[in-house]
């Protein structure tokens, strides 16, 4: 499994708000059902799509920063 945890950044508020629009509608798009979304920037992706989201990420590589963290084992606690 691999956890991606990422944020949006813009220097104007209309931009932001213009490349988050268009951020979400592409994420919206290839998410499958083997995906968890565990909060909005957060999201655990299983290694048989890891390239796809990879591929993703880096088309947005100007307007987000993103972490990726690979993991064996992913359990809530509480």
């Amino acid at each position: 499994m691999s956890t991606y945890i990422y944020d949006l950044n813009a220097d104007e508020k209309k931009l932001y708000n213009r490349s988050k629009r268009m951020f979400y509608y592409y994420l919206n798009q290839i998410l499958s059902p083997e995906v968890k979304i565990i909060s909005k920037s957060t999201l655990v992706v299983p290694e048989t799509l890891e390239s796809v989201y990879d591929n993703f990420f880096l088309k947005w590589k100007n307007k987000i920063i993103v972490y990726k963290i690979h993991s064996n084992n992913f359990e809530r606690i509480v």
